[in-house]
């Protein structure tokens, strides 16, 4: 009971630290939900297939699923490597401090350097995702943000400068996108095609929009089709104001949530180790319940480790049938014995209950529900030193020229050891028929004798009977 107890206080805690750091990577990446989907799909196709017996899909499978599987993995080679670089750090529950912390710091810095070289910019970040049908042109990519590679976009030198740059989640996600444009009647004299297309942008979507005029040297915000000048009287005042604009109102209210989460996850993962220690065995058995079916193989009899001057005779039945239940795509297999010890055995009659504990070549995934019969009977026995006597032999290919006269057999018994209760004191065996066909003039010969002796009868000494008959010929 004891040591139950510390292997369930064991297992909650490996189990816990594992759903930890899983939970946490997952948070921290979540393309690694479609990674995961894409693999689990991948097994249950695989295991439709094999259960469904389909030859030709089957075939396709088989050879498809190793450059798909490669090419999935490989498609999610970023996050792993992130994962695997965190890790090596010592990071290993996750990392929720993601682009999303330093984000408006980010696009401060940004909107103050472009303003800085004069670089005129459009810079667009949606906030619900129906966006794609507004946004067009331009080339999709998905890269981390930093200062220095949105001021180079917008760069005069850039081939994709002209149009916007697109930020989904905190990720940089299209360069040189074009935005529709709003309607220049009643708009301002100084709007350009930047100002009109933040305009046009916000309109029809929820986001917001940040338009850098490198004439003016001005930064305005759009959103709701309203522009916004931004300041940029004093330090960090554009920092300020943008965090204003996306509800972070302060360094300390991320980390606050860092803590919440993190104790969350802890204590989610506790909560679920717990309940899966101490009902997996029975959930297992459920799931082993409803996908097995019974199926029924034969198996031989077969004795193993019998002392030294002992046998077994009469053993009833020498084939028994066993009723297993296995998995819905497990095909019997032969070779499967019941295998009866008998290392401390002693002379007299047995009745042996099957049981699956003898069974020898079981699958793993297969378990024996019944044996058809449910027990063989048997009997142990002395092995005996008896003298066997030799019967006469009987002969044919006689001539017709000639007749038996007389015979003497060279010696008339022998002994040998016994292993089977049939063979009693003062048994004898018969010698195989006498050939004499190639025999055509009367004496006397001397002819050997050839014994077919069963197997549970060895002569002293372990060597064959060579006995010879000298037979007696005359002419009629």
């Amino acid at each position: 009971m004891v040591e139950a107890a510390y292997i369930h206080v064991l297992d909650i805690l490996l189990g816990t630290i594992v759903l930890r750091m899983a939970f946490g990577w997952l948070l921290s990446y979540p393309r690694l939900l479609r990674l995961i989907f894409m693999l689990v799909s991948l097994v249950a196709l695989g295991f439709l297939v094999q259960v469904t017996q389909l030859p030709f899909s089957g075939l396709l499978f088989w050879l498809l699923v190793a450059p798909v599987s490669l090419v999935v993995l490989l498609s999610f080679l970023p996050e792993l490597g992130k994962i695997y670089h965190l890790a090596s750090r010592g990071h290993l529950f996750g990392n929720f401090r993601n682009e999303s912390e330093n984000f408006t710091p980010i696009l401060a810095a940004t909107l103050e350097e472009l303003v800085r070289r004069r670089y005129g910019a459009l810079i667009a970040i949606p906030t619900s995702g129906e966006v794609d049908s507004f946004i067009h042109g331009g080339e999709e990519v998905d890269a981390s943000l930093n200062s220095s590679l949105l001021v180079s976009l917008f760069n005069p030198d850039c081939p994709r400068h002209d149009g916007a740059a697109v930020i989904i989640n905190n990720r940089l996600k299209r360069i040189g996108a074009f935005l529709p444009l709003a309607s220049a009647e009643g708009s301002e004299s100084q709007m350009g095609t930047r100002h009109l297309a933040a305009l046009g942008l916000t309109q029809v979507t929820e986001s917001h929009v940040f338009v850098v005029s490198e004439e003016r040297q001005v930064i305005s915000y759009v959103h709701d089709g309203k522009l916004t000048l931004l300041p940029l009287t004093c330090a960090g005042g554009l920092d300020k104001a943008l965090k204003e604009i996306f509800g972070k109102k302060s360094d300390r209210e991320p980390n606050s949530k860092r803590m919440v989460l993190a104790y969350a996850l802890w204590i989610g993962s506790f909560l679920l180790a717990l309940t899966c220690s101490f009902n997996i065995n029975a959930w297992k058995a459920q799931l082993s319940e409803s996908s097995t079916v019974l199926t029924s193989v034969e198996a031989r009899v077969e004795i193993a480790s019998l002392p030294e001057g002992l046998f077994v005779d009469d053993i009833k039945p020498t084939e028994v049938t066993l009723f297993l239940k296995a998995p819905q795509i497990f095909k019997p297999i032969g070779g499967m014995t019941v295998l009866v010890n008998l290392k401390e055995a002693k002379s007299g009659k047995y009745t042996l209950n099957l049981s699956e504990a003898i069974v020898a070549g079981l699958p793993r995934d297969a378990k024996v529900e019944r044996f058809n019969p449910s027990f063989i009977q048997y009997t142990v026995a002395e092995t005996r030193n008896l003298k066997i006597s030799i019967e006469k032999p009987e002969f044919t290919g006689l001539s017709k020229s000639l007749k038996l006269g007389g015979l003497k057999i060279e010696q008339e018994s022998f002994r040998a050891e016994v292993r089977d209760t049939k063979w009693k004191l003062g048994a004898s065996v018969k010698p195989q028929i006498v050939d004499l066909s190639t025999i055509n003039k009367a004496g006397i010969y001397r002819l050997p004798l050839s014994f077919n002796l069963p197997p549970t009868i060895k002569p002293a000494g372990g060597t064959e009977l060579k006995f010879d008959v000298s037979v007696e010929l005359k002419a009629k």
